[in-house]
Formats: structure tokens, sequence, C-alpha cells
């Protein structure tokens, strides 16, 4: 069984990333967790008005490494690049890589920045090029919101504008998407957003508070106080702007250069909430019958099949703003979840089904010894198989009731046997 590497940077998601991890160890999965650094990008200097701005080196300034790998070794898949700065729509890359949009800069970025400019009152052309023109009506709109008027749009300029452009070609590509996967991917701001984590447990620097509650209010529709002072007020808003990304078991804490933080930045766009995981509860059984044997084991892995497929969705949802090779390695590691629907199987139906349908008590004897042996094989398994009580005790609010869903069915039709079993898994 293979343990989470953890890291004391990596912060209070870190039991949802471990239990995934965990169900790697189980399927034999190759996944491993990766440490989510707290610190600055390397050469991302702030503005006066607390936006973003790149040293010159050239690094990329992409939105964090993935906290699950799906290489076993940290970093992203050997065939793509985690926050590499992608192709636009429709033409060539976006010049901009410095993680703002500013005098010089071009591409689609600049023209997202320049309809959201007119929308907001201006009457620039269209062009996606950052002119004296474009610098003049972001500086109006600055000093229109009571933000530092340098003329450069960073984090805070652009989560003032509600743009989904972002500092990078990605965040255009996103707008233009309206993909959560997608828009993860972007470059500069998100991670450039905060230098610090936010949020309950968090480091919580007052200048990295004041920016997640000033993107709140603009970005998730609080009415915080800017103060830059944490406190519980800020905390519930930031665990109801995780819901509203699918986060339905929020932790309260957004960390530099994931999901969250780049929604909030304004390096990604505001993604429809998904819809919340809808597990089926534990039935009523009531006295049980021959007749009815084969339909209530039909129906009890129907259940177990539901309730899988929607710790899935809900698992998905929880990191839904996340890069999509994160996703993807997610999505790769939960497809042998079912192999718990494939151990239980259909062979419990059949033999109850031909129990039911004997010519005679004799016949029957047999077959309903066949279904006992069976049950005694599905108990085995379910005491032995630990990814039953991994799915159930998952972070994620899902209230899966594997467990439950399978030991009282196995009680109630233990009574159909000449020889009841004893369903205690």
């Amino acid at each position: 069984m293979t343990n989470a590497t953890t890291s004391s940077s990596a912060a209070l998601d870190s039991k949802q990333r471990d239990w995934i991890v965990k169900m790697g160890g189980f399927l034999n999965a190759p996944l491993s967790s990766a440490a989510d650094s707290n610190a600055p990008p390397t050469g991302v200097q702030k503005s006066p008005s607390g936006d973003v701005q790149d040293a010159g080196n050239g690094a990329n300034q992409g939105g964090g490494k993935p906290a699950i790998q799906s290489d076993g070794k940290g970093g992203a898949p050997a065939s793509t690049t985690v926050g590499a700065t992608a192709a636009p729509p429709g033409g060539g890359a976006d010049k901009n890589k410095t993680g703002v949009l500013k005098i010089g800069s071009k591409g689609p970025a600049v023209e997202e920045l320049q309809k959201r400019l007119n929308g907001s009152g201006g009457k620039l052309k269209i062009d996606g090029h950052f002119g004296p023109a474009t610098q003049n009506a972001l500086k109006a709109f600055q000093k229109s919101k009571g933000l530092s008027a340098d003329g450069i749009a960073g984090p805070k300029t652009l989560a003032a504008l509600g743009s989904g452009g972002g500092a990078s070609s990605t965040g255009a590509a996103a707008s233009a998407s309206g993909s959560p996967a997608a828009a993860a991917g972007t470059s500069g701001a998100g991670k450039g957003f905060i230098a610090g984590s936010v949020g309950k447990g968090g480091k919580n620097n007052p200048e990295d508070v004041k920016a997640v509650q000033d993107a709140l209010n603009v970005r998730g529709g609080g009415s915080l106080p800017t103060d830059g002072k944490f406190s519980p007020q800020v905390q519930k808003a930031i665990e109801e702007f995780q819901k509203k990304l699918g986060q339905f078991n929020p932790d309260g804490i957004i960390l530099p250069g994931r999901g969250p933080a780049n929604v909030l930045s304004g390096a990604a766009k505001m993604p429809p909430t998904p819809p919340e995981p809808n597990p089926i509860a534990p039935p009523v059984l009531g006295k049980a019958t021959l007749d009815k044997g084969a339909f209530v084991w039909h129906s009890t892995r129907k259940i177990l099949q539901t309730n899988i497929q929607e710790l899935k969705k809900g698992v998905l949802a929880a990191y839904g703003t996340e890069h999509k090779d994160l996703l993807d390695a997610i999505d790769t590691s939960m497809a042998d979840l079912d192999k718990v629907i494939d151990k239980l199987d259909a062979r419990l139906s059949d033999a109850l089904d031909a129990a039911y349908k004997a010519p005679s008590d004799e016949a029957r004897i047999p077959l309903l010894k066949k279904a006992e042996g069976i049950m005694n094989e599905y108990l085995t398994y379910v005491k032995a198989e630990p990814l039953i009580d991994h799915m159930d005790d998952n972070p994620f609010g899902v209230k899966t009731s594997l467990k439950q869903v399978i030991t009282d069915a196995l009680n109630h039709l233990s009574e159909l046997l000449p020889e009841p079993v004893a369903a205690s898994a």
C-alpha cells in the first residue's frame, strides 16, 4: 500500500490529496503527491497597486504544478507542460508572457482587456495592441475603482474588471471555451495573486488577505471589509466561493497558483457551479421473500454503481478548476473503483432467481446452498477490501455508504437460506 508523500508547505487540502494518493496505492496506480510551494514565483514583483510584475527573467510564471502527479515523480506527464502558455484560439501565441498586461503587450488577452474597458465606458479600438490609448483608459478605470493608476493590468485590476482575459493567452482561451480545466492552465496571474496561503490554518499575510478580500468581493459577490485581517467572515466567504467552484466539502483555504486562486485573481473564467453529488441512501429492507431476492441484489449493485459514480463526480468537481493534466490523472486513477462492482457480481441474483424458479423444495435446496457460498465469498471480499472503507471515508462530502448497503443486503438475503449467513463486515 502506497503512503502519501506530504509536505509542511502543502496546506489544508492535503486530506483530499492524500485520499487520492492512497487510492492509487490500493489500485496500484502511479500517483504521488507533490508539495505546493507558498513562495512567490521567481522574478515576480508587485507594482504600487499590488498588481504583479515580472522582473524580466523570462521564467515560466505558471499556475503551479498539479497537486497529484501522474508520473509518480512530481511534475507534469511527459507529454505536456503544466502551466505552459498555450496558443490562443484562432492565431499565434500571445506575446505577453510577463504575468501582466502593459504597454507593448499584444494578443487576445489585450483584446479581452480592451473589451472589458469599453464595457466600463471606454472607447477603444479592439486591436489587441496595448498602446497609449489603452493605457489611458486603464488608468481612468483604476482611478475610478480606487486602485493605483499605474496603467498596468495585473490580478487586482483584472479582478475589478471581471476579466476572463487574464495575463496570458491561456486566460483568453479559457474565457472563450468556458472550460474550468482550460481556465486552470493560465500562466502568471493566479500564481502572483497571493504569495502565501489564505484561509483556515494558512499563513494569512495581511497583503494576501486583502487581495483575497478584494477578489471575493468582486468575483464572489461578497461585501467583506478590505482590511487585510483574516476573520471567520473571510473564512466563510472562502468556503462559499469554493462551493461555487464544486468543492462541496470546502477546506476554507486559498493556495497560491491553484485553481481557486486563478479564478479569484481573474486569471481564469468563473465556471458554472457543477451539480452536487447525489448518492442513494441505504434503503430500508423489509422481510425477505424469495420472489424478490434476485431483484434486491440487482438493486443493491445499482446503488453501489450509482454511489461510486457520484463519488467520482464529487472528486472531479472538487478539482474542477485545476489543470487538465491533473484532472486526467485523477480520472484515470478512479476508473478501477468499479472493480468493487465486478467482484460483487450478478451470480447471487442468478442463483436466487434459479432457486425461486426451482420446481420443488428438493431442487431448491442445492441452489440456495450455492447462493450461500456466493454470499460467503462476497463477505470475505468485503472484509478484506480496504478500498470500500476508503471510498466511504472520502473527504469530498459524498456519502457513499457502500459497506452498509452491501451488509444490509446480505443480511436481508441470508434470511432466505437454510442456515443464514452472519453478514457483519
